[in-house]
């Protein structure tokens, strides 16, 4: 008898009082794994803490402030080099923390160059 058979001839045997208590098992543990990876795996925490938010900083790149767990920010500061279908390809630097105006201007002048390189190997 193959697993297939015997999983087959299982459920055919469940009455709807062991369905019933089947799920809600299941709908019990789904959300205690949740629980559980949120509150022993970092990297899944900070999926779920760290937020973007896309700022108006007056230079022709798009800039994002990320805030990160522990009231951190830093930037993203990128451009959009290249448009293929529907994907867009674009060149992106992050601070290691806040950076004053001027620093964005650079910031986004260095991503402006490297756009610039980018054409020029195509």
């Amino acid at each position: 008898m193959s697993w297939l058979e015997r999983a087959s001839h299982l459920i055919d045997r469940l009455s709807i009082r062991n369905a019933l208590v089947l799920a809600l098992v299941v709908a019990i543990a789904i959300p205690a794994v949740f629980m559980w990876r949120f509150l022993s795996d970092e990297k899944f925490r900070h999926e779920f803490i760290s937020s973007v938010e896309v700022i108006d900083m007056k230079v022709p790149c798009i800039v994002a402030r990320t805030r990160l767990p522990g009231d951190q920010y830093r930037y993203l500061i990128g451009s959009i080099y290249e448009i293929r279908g529907r994907m867009e390809y674009g060149i992106v630097v992050r601070s290691p923390g806040l950076l004053s105006d001027n620093e964005v201007v650079q910031a986004c002048a260095s991503v402006h160059e490297e756009v610039a390189k980018a054409h020029a190997r195509k």
